[in-house]
């Protein structure tokens, strides 16, 4: 049970207001099986609040593929961090450790079918663990050492 605002805001669908960073995490983990509101009227003394209760089917690993937790977690804090900003200028903002070039995201966004131009706010869970596992193949790629040519 919780406030029905912060169960609007996990099961909240892509493009509605409700929608950001608690929401993905959420929805990487966990489905809602079942939900209910609780009106104040139910309690003593009145909270201000109404309630919800979630039924929720928690997975142990991501619903979707994800190899690097920290890094979607990264990215989607960074997408909607400034929510009117374009993706590809959102990402960076990344941290250092998750900071790729402008034209790498363009490359990402080429090789994902997703537009730079769209905001963090119009992607779900998928475009974001995408974007991600694409992300980290570039900074795995960018910190291996380069290879010396034999003679």
């Amino acid at each position: 049970m919780m406030q029905r605002e912060v169960a609007e805001r996990l099961v909240a669908a892509v493009g509605s207001p409700a929608y950001g960073v608690p929401s993905l995490l959420f929805q990487l983990y966990a489905r809602v099986i079942g939900r209910f509101r609780v009106p104040a009227s139910a309690f003593y003394p009145r909270p201000q609040v109404t309630s919800e209760v979630l039924r929720l089917a928690i997975a142990p690993e991501p619903r979707v593929a994800v190899r690097d937790p920290w890094l979607f977690g990264a990215i989607v804090r960074a997408a909607f961090n400034q929510r009117r900003k374009m993706l590809r200028n959102a990402l960076q903002s990344l941290p250092p450790r998750a900071a790729l070039p402008p034209a790498v995201w363009e490359s990402i966004f080429a090789s994902t079918g997703v537009d730079g131009r769209a905001r963090g706010e119009t992607l779900d869970v998928v475009a974001f663990a995408a974007i991600t596992d694409a992300a980290r193949q570039e900074l795995a790629a960018a910190q291996a050492p380069a290879r010396r040519p034999r003679r």
